[in-house]
């Protein structure tokens, strides 16, 4: 929803008071600013499939361990995600595409059906203390690097003068 300030100008005049404009204007900005919200997890489904992010409530929470979690339940017509950030929600909802609707999203293919109008049901919760997570190297994403040899890898020395070999 997009609505320019020149048009909330015309619906509400400003007051002629400076004072009384600066906090018009504050708590103008601050209830738009509650409206409209900026999700990447929705963003994301709808690039997966259109009309996606309307099969899932996205519910960020603050967590008040350490951890990173996610929280799946409900079913039918819509599926909730809790989690802490939005990294966690979307691991979530790729947990549940993957083992729940059988689909597979990657960087390599993505095989994502039709999903059926009622959702299979789901109650599970996940958790993690590691400080580190992490996906892939996208640019070397096979174990054959490492046997590449050094005429594909090269011999040239370290940019700080140490030798590499």
């Amino acid at each position: 929803m997009r609505i320019s300030i020149q048009l909330l100008i015309r619906i509400y005049p400003l007051p002629n008071n400076t004072k009384m404009k600066k906090h018009f204007l504050l708590i103008l900005f601050l209830l738009l600013a509650t409206v409209v919200e900026a999700n990447p997890v929705k963003q994301m489904l709808e690039r997966f499939q259109k009309g996606l992010s309307n099969r899932f409530k996205i519910e960020i929470r603050s967590s008040s361990d350490q951890g990173d979690y996610f929280e799946l339940y409900g079913g039918g017509r819509k599926v909730t995600v809790r989690a802490n950030n939005y990294v966690s929600a979307a691991f979530g909802i790729n947990w549940y595409l993957k083992y729940y609707c059988h689909a597979h999203v990657s960087f390599c293919e993505d095989r994502l059906p039709d999903l059926p109008v009622d959702l299979p049901q789901v109650k599970e919760r996940h958790e993690t203390v590691l400080s580190d997570n992490f996906y892939m190297n996208y640019c070397t994403f096979s174990y054959t690097t490492a046997f590449l040899g050094l005429e594909t890898l090269g011999t040239r020395d370290r940019p700080d003068g140490s030798k590499r070999h």
